[in-house]
């Protein structure tokens, strides 16, 4: 896989995320949304992680942040941290 192929893989995501969010319960949503939310953080956050996966995990954020959220305060709030935490991490030298 390449950046070229993550960036679409965030887009699907995206278009998976909206249907999940018409098509299951909240509580249910919730769930799926917050394991999504980790999954996609690892990536980020992976040490081994190549650049254009750290890049994708960041895209897949940037994608799901427009989408209908079971707590869209939550996802912002986590959304921002993560970020933070990366753009620090990358800033200090570690990538």
């Amino acid at each position: 896989m390449d950046l070229e192929h993550a960036l679409s893989a965030a887009k699907e995501l995206r278009s998976s995320m909206e249907s999940a969010s018409r098509s299951l319960s909240i509580e249910t949503f919730a769930r799926f949304e917050q394991d999504l939310f980790q999954r996609v953080f690892s990536l980020v956050h992976a040490p081994d992680s190549p650049l254009w996966e750290k890049l994708g995990g960041l895209e897949a954020m940037d994608e799901l942040l427009d989408v209908p959220s079971a707590d869209t305060e939550t996802k912002v709030i986590k959304f921002a941290n993560k970020l933070s935490f990366s753009l620090r991490f990358v800033l200090e030298g570690h990538v």
